[in-house]
C-alpha cells in the first residue's frame, strides 16, 4: 500500500507543471490530464505479456484506461486553483494559445 501511495504522488508531483501550463477549466484540464495518464499508462499495455492470456488481455487494457483516466481527473482536481488565488485572463488571453519559453538569461 505505501509503494502505491508514493506512486500516486510521484505521479501527481509530474502532472503539476504540466496542469499549470494548461489553460481552461479545471474540466478542460482534468480531460486532458486524465487522457494522458489514459493513453501513457495504456499503452504499455499493448505490448505481448506472455503471463497473461489472450481472452482477459482486452479487459485488462479497457480497466488500465478507465483508472489512469479517473485518476488523471482525481489529480487536476486536487490540485486546481483554490478560487481567489488563480490568475486574472483577459479576453485576449483566452483566445490566444500559450506558449512560454524559458528566460535564457
Amino acid at each position: 500500500l505505501a509503494f502505491q501511495v508514493g506512486r500516486g504522488l510521484l505521479w501527481a508531483l509530474l502532472a503539476w507543471p504540466l496542469l499549470g501550463s494548461l489553460r481552461g477549466g479545471a474540466g478542460q484540464r482534468g480531460l486532458v490530464l486524465g487522457l494522458l495518464f489514459a493513453g501513457l499508462m495504456a499503452s504499455a499495455q499493448l505490448q505481448a505479456i506472455d503471463y497473461l492470456p489472450a481472452a482477459i488481455w482486452p479487459a485488462h487494457l479497457v480497466e488500465v484506461a478507465v483508472e489512469n483516466m479517473l485518476f488523471g481527473l482525481v489529480v487536476a482536481w486536487g490540485l486546481r486553483p483554490l478560487p481567489g488565488k488563480a490568475p486574472k485572463q483577459t479576453e485576449a488571453d483566452q483566445q490566444l494559445p500559450h506558449v512560454h519559453f524559458p528566460d535564457s538569461r
